[in-house]
């Protein structure tokens, strides 16, 4: 058993929906500990909960009809479900991500690669407007996607299922 501190520590998140059938319990009662240099995979069959396990952690569903009843999510010794919008917001941006089976479903079809890999950058680490086109090149480069720097300018739709997943691994690295 390693001594090193917890990354991250989640214990007994309880999630569920109010539907018009009644309650339906998501999430009851996962648990980990994340820590330093560890890689952590969420592996179930389809709608065991994977999904809205972390975007509990992150309070990314709409609340109602999502609810989470229980437990804590603590990360540098803060409890992210007791976090509001805005202290959520730079976790979600630069320290925490994630990487989601459908990249369609977390990508804007209406804005370009480019944006969505550099905007983030810009906010939050304060890249300027060429340094966060020219990391995101490197970024998407670093995935394997050919002729980076020229395809900063396409939109999701013009790349394939694989290519997209590997833009957000670039996004999950950014």
């Amino acid at each position: 058993m390693s001594t090193q501190a917890s990354i991250l520590k989640v214990e007994n998140i309880v999630t569920r929906f109010h539907t018009q059938d009644g309650l339906v319990y998501a999430v009851n009662g996962i648990s980990f500990d994340l820590k330093k240099g560890e890689l952590l995979g969420i592996v179930g069959e389809s709608g065991s909960g994977k999904s809205v396990t972390m975007m509990s952690l992150l309070k990314l569903l709409p609340m109602p009809p999502a609810e989470i009843v229980s437990g804590t999510a603590k990360f540098e010794d803060q409890d992210l479900l007791q976090l509001d919008t805005k202290q959520l917001r730079k976790i979600r941006s630069g320290k925490i991500g994630f990487i989601f089976q459908d990249p369609m479903t977390s990508l804007n079809p209406v804005l370009t690669i480019g944006y969505q890999l550099a905007e983030p950058m810009r906010e939050h680490l304060g890249l300027s407007r060429r340094k966060a086109r020219k990391r995101s090149a490197e970024l998407l480069e670093q995935v394997g996607i050919p002729m980076a720097e020229s395809r900063l300018g396409d939109y999701p739709h013009q790349f394939s299922g694989g290519m997209r997943q590997r833009v957000m691994i670039a996004m999950a690295l950014a």
